[in-house]
């Protein structure tokens, strides 16, 4: 199609049908645009069953999935007329043999999408009227009876509704008389009420207003309000949120108790495209139970750090720097009223901060690093600060830059170097985070264990057929400047231990070589799916020869007396030291390991093409033991066997046992004493089990209200803490272990089982549990249960804790989008109120 301008149309009379004064193009293969004095841009249209042209009154129809576009805007409908000399547009859907509107108008302007029974638009002013309209908002929807589009960003709406339902009929809307939505801005109402299920309720309000940037913006927020009878009346998570650029934030929330109780949290975080991002989290909370100046009265005070940090890899490519902590008060999750199932089992709390570099052109790596471990049942922590390492990778320096003819043997010796330096600190938490935290303690200064340790390893590999050998050698050198020296008191009866400062070191070596090959079995199969079975076997065998260092510096070594009998007993000085001590005896260990590995091959049952697919049947099967050559009884160390399969990657098992050569205390074989080749000392069994139903996302929506519940939980997944799938069924996890360990006639067995999963009872109600069964005690751990109910744009979930120390329930009812979050309704007992 020829592109014509309104003027030459008027003007070429001769081209008009001079009995209907209009022209009829049947061709719209092709888009006609049209330059037009009254339009500052081009103007494009298109109808894909006919376009009429009107030259009198410079009008323009367009039938059958119809558009027109100017400039940033782009509207379609079954119909729409475009009157070139007013520069408007009229818009409207037709009606099908059924009598629905089909092909009613949707208006996009910049992205922002309106839906609309019929409408009409001024393109230069731009502005217009829109009836019957809809759109998104944010994470809201707009509704309308009449849409006055005031300019490119304000409009006026008559009858509106707000709502997070993406149904067209929502379940539930503020219902308004008048709306203004300014875009990119917030959204402002009248009076209003919420409307559940098209039933008014008694719930209104003067105004409504709704933020609607797509950037984040400072505000309040809003505290939920409750009353637990052990803390009173209560306001919780109320504070306020900053926004203090687009890659930094400030959240601030506290939580305030009638009994006098406080918790204060703040969140930051923070991030930089392509460069890093973080979380850090301060928590303090001050819990009081019971009347003041009662017996009964406690009061808790207890902190909580948490920090995440990671470096974009392509930030800086030769170093990096990440964080992850978790460190505070032992009993803060015990005693926090909020506290979730998962942080109240966890008994451990560890932390890691790590910065590496590679130096360019070199083969040295330089990492820093500080860590933190933190018991919550004995109250031990520990800290090692720094952690220092240097280390060289590999190189070989016998290597010829110009190779000429074959390598050469003592061109394959490679050599590494590692130097580190190491502070550490074992303590008891109440003694880091006490209420004299901030004081000086010199007995915690003295209890830092430190020092240096260098490593040179030396070694090559030789092939000799099918066997490799790598022989090598190790040079270890460390150094401290505190060590320690024992001595007898005879007025108490006991050893004493004294720590004598200064610069010792000592040195020693070791020489190794090892032999590896690999064994193959392969059996195969003619018909069926199982096409071959191979088994692979790969023995080594090591040896490692240490000298006596007592005989070649015996002034690293000295006798104390131990005992009042007088015994006495060789000490180091080095004990105690981080890096060890040196080896007191001569010694030669010849060690023997065997792994198993056993693999199929086997066409999947629906594979067309038969290709054969490799799977472990046995993932391994492992022995070790070794032989000490020097040493004057029990020269056997003993077995260790690991078993480890899986079956169709849902359920994995593994096993894992030592077994004793020898008698117990005795020089001799257990066999020579009970004619068993060996005696169990201990057993690890570990099953775990992880079903999970195909997620009903494959199973094709074909209502309405299916494709929009669809919609609802693709904007609602990112809200983990609140959000529940229930596109899968049912998932079942489960964990069984069990620890056997034999010493002398003693035998202690521990086993648990941890079950967590979820079933869907109906479409949209979901059964969620989490327990623990304690087999000494014969009686369920910690359990909840949680029951969802999916309400397409509302959820309601209840949380039960039924038995223990933290007996409790949770009732929430609230909209699943975050800007109606202050809709949410709770209703609560914890642990607090119950006991």
């Amino acid at each position: 199609m020829s592109q014509t301008s309104v003027d030459s149309i008027v003007a070429d009379s001769s081209s008009i049908n001079s009995d209907t004064n209009q022209v009829l193009i049947a061709d719209t293969t092709t888009v006609d645009s049209v330059d037009e004095s009254g339009f500052s841009s081009k103007v494009e249209y298109y109808g894909q069953d006919s376009i009429i042209l009107e030259n009198a009154t410079q009008k323009a129809y367009l039938f059958g999935n119809a558009w027109v576009k100017y400039e940033d805007i782009e509207l379609q409908a079954a119909v729409i007329e475009v009157d070139f000399k007013r520069n408007l547009v009229v818009a409207k859907g037709v009606a099908d043999t059924n009598g629905n509107m089909v092909g009613t108008p949707v208006f996009i302007e910049k992205g922002q999408e309106y839906k609309a029974g019929e409408m009409v638009y001024n393109f230069n002013t731009r502005k217009g009227i829109i009836r019957k309209a809809n759109t998104q908002e944010g994470e809201g929807f707009v509704h309308g009876d009449k849409i006055k589009m005031a300019s490119e960003n304000v409009f006026f709406i008559r009858n509106g509704k707000y709502t997070t339902c993406s149904l067209e009929h929502p379940h539930f809307y503020i219902s308004a008389k008048k709306l203004k939505i300014i875009n990119n801005d917030k959204i402002i109402t009248g009076p209003a009420n919420i409307v559940i299920e098209d039933v008014p309720t008694f719930l209104a309000v003067p105004f409504g207003f709704f933020p609607n940037r797509q950037e984040r913006r400072s505000g309040i927020i809003l505290p939920s309000y409750g009353n637990s009878p052990a803390q009173g009346f209560f306001l919780q998570n109320g504070g306020y949120y900053w926004a203090i650029s687009e890659n930094f934030d400030l959240a601030v929330q506290g939580d305030i108790y009638t009994n006098t109780s406080w918790a204060l949290n703040s969140n930051i975080q923070y991030k930089k495209r392509y460069k890093h991002r973080g979380v850090f989290q301060l928590s303090y909370q001050n819990v009081k139970n019971g009347e003041q100046d009662t017996p009964e009265f406690t009061q808790l005070e207890d902190f909580f750090i948490t920090w995440n940090h990671n470096q974009d890899p392509k930030a800086r490519p030769l170093s990096s720097f990440n964080a992850s902590v978790r460190m505070g008060s032992s009993n803060y999750f015990q005693n926090n009223i909020n506290t979730s199932a998962t942080d109240f089992i966890r008994n451990e709390f560890n932390s890691n901060v790590t910065f590496s570099k590679r130096f360019r052109n070199t083969p040295f790596t330089l990492s820093l690093n500080g860590s933190h471990s933190q018991n919550n049942q004995d109250t031990s922590i520990s800290f090692v600060l720094p952690n220092v390492n240097l280390t060289m990778n590999r190189i070989f320096p016998f290597k010829r830059k110009v190779p000429i003819g074959k390598e050469k043997f003592y061109e394959r010796i490679g050599i590494t170097y590692n130097t580190q330096f190491r502070n550490t600190l074992e303590a008891k938490t109440y003694e880091i985070f006490g209420p004299d935290t901030l004081s000086y303690d010199p007995q915690l200064l003295e209890r830092m264990r430190n020092g240096f340790q260098h490593n040179i390893n030396t070694n090559f590999s030789v092939k000799l057929g099918p066997v490799a050998i790598n022989p090598g050698f190790r040079w270890k050198d460390v150094w401290y400047l505190k060590t320690e020296r024992d001595g007898w008191s005879n007025e108490d009866s006991t050893t004493t231990t004294s720590d004598v400062f200064g610069f010792q070191r000592f040195g020693e070596y070791d020489a190794n070589a090892s032999v590896t090959t690999k064994l193959y079995g392969m059996y195969s199969f003619k018909k069926g799916r199982l096409k071959a079975i191979r088994h692979t076997i790969t023995p080594s065998l090591s040896i490692n020869y240490t000298p006596d260092q007592s005989e070649l510096n015996p002034e690293w070594f000295y006798t104390v007396q131990v005992d009042t009998n007088g015994r006495e007993q060789e000490k180091s000085i080095f004990d105690g030291g981080i890096f060890g001590t040196p080896t007191d005896r001569q010694s030669a260990i010849i060690g023997f390991n065997l792994q198993n590995i056993v693999e199929s091959k086997r066409i999947a049952k629906n594979d067309s093409t038969n290709t054969p697919v490799v799977g472990n049947i046995l993932e391994a099967w492992n022995f070790s033991t070794s032989y000490d050559v020097f040493k004057d009884s029990n020269n056997l160390a003993p077995l260790r066997m690991d078993i480890r399969t899986s079956i169709k990657q849902k359920v994995n098992i593994r096993i894992q046992t030592i077994h004793d050569f020898y008698a117990e205390n005795s020089r001799e074989f257990q066999y020579a004493v009970n004619g068993n080749p060996l005696r169990l000392t201990s057993l690890n069994f570990n099953v775990g089990v992880n079903l999970r139903a195909k997620p009903k996302s494959n199973i094709q929506r074909n209502t309405e209200w299916e494709k929009a519940k669809q919609e609802q939980e693709e904007m609602n997944s990112s809200l983990p803490e609140t959000y529940f799938d229930f596109n899968v069924p049912w998932s079942l996890r489960i964990n069984y272990s069990l620890r056997l360990t034999r010493s002398g006639e003693t035998e202690n067995v521990t086993n648990s089982l941890d079950l967590n999963g979820d079933i869907n009872l109906t479409p949209n109600w979901k059964l969620t549990a989490r327990t623990t069964y304690d087999f000494d005690l014969n009686k369920l751990g910690f359990t909840v249960f949680t029951i969802s109910r999916d309400l397409h744009c509302w959820q309601i979930n209840f949380n039960v804790t039924p038995f223990g120390s933290r007996t409790n329930f949770t009732f929430d009812i609230m909209p699943k989008a975050s800007i109606l979050q202050d809709l949410k309704l709770t209703r609560r007992r914890s642990w607090y109120d119950l006991n």
